[in-house]
């Protein structure tokens, strides 16, 4: 298995990040977005951990919790300096079917992926509808395409903001 090291950053996550349906009216139905890569901020010593992925059974109101006091982060595509973001090295892995598929025929969407082809890593893209299967089979096979690493090691790393 080939592990590769992108430098990335993170924001604080929003409410469309996480959840799903009407997410602006408080009295609709909503849920928690499946497959969604997070990193969670320690409650008393603001230590980083993840990625982890949410799922179905992750405790809405936990997670809304954590939302609101800004200690879950999700990865952004393109950095901006004129937002709260953290600079980071993520340490990423060659991605199997089984990371990137539910069943032969249904993706998981929100997953999180990498390209890495002609000596060059690109990304990172999510998963939506029209991401075809065919697409991340062909990149699967050609032993192109990373996601993160389930185990990541944040304790030595110094977290820079960039605004």
């Amino acid at each position: 298995m080939k592990l590769l090291e992108v430098r990335t950053a993170l924001r604080t996550a929003s409410k469309t990040d996480l959840f799903g349906g009407d997410v602006h009216n408080m009295r609709a139905k909503q849920w928690v977005k499946e497959n969604v890569t997070v990193f969670y901020l320690d409650w008393e010593t603001n230590q980083l951990s993840g990625p982890h992925l949410l799922r179905e059974e992750n405790d809405f109101f936990q997670l809304y919790q954590r939302m609101t006091f800004s200690k879950v982060g999700v990865i952004i595509p393109m950095p901006n300096v004129v937002s709260n973001e953290f600079l980071f090295d993520m340490v990423l892995r060659e991605a199997s079917i089984d990371d990137l598929k539910d069943t032969p025929r249904h993706i998981k969407l929100n997953r999180i992926y990498y390209v890495y082809a002609a000596q060059k890593l690109t990304g990172p893209f999510y998963t939506d509808k029209s991401t075809t299967s065919l697409f991340l089979e062909n990149l699967v096979a050609k032993k192109q395409i990373f996601v993160p690493n389930e185990r990541q090691h944040f304790k030595l790393k110094e977290y820079q903001k960039t605004a």
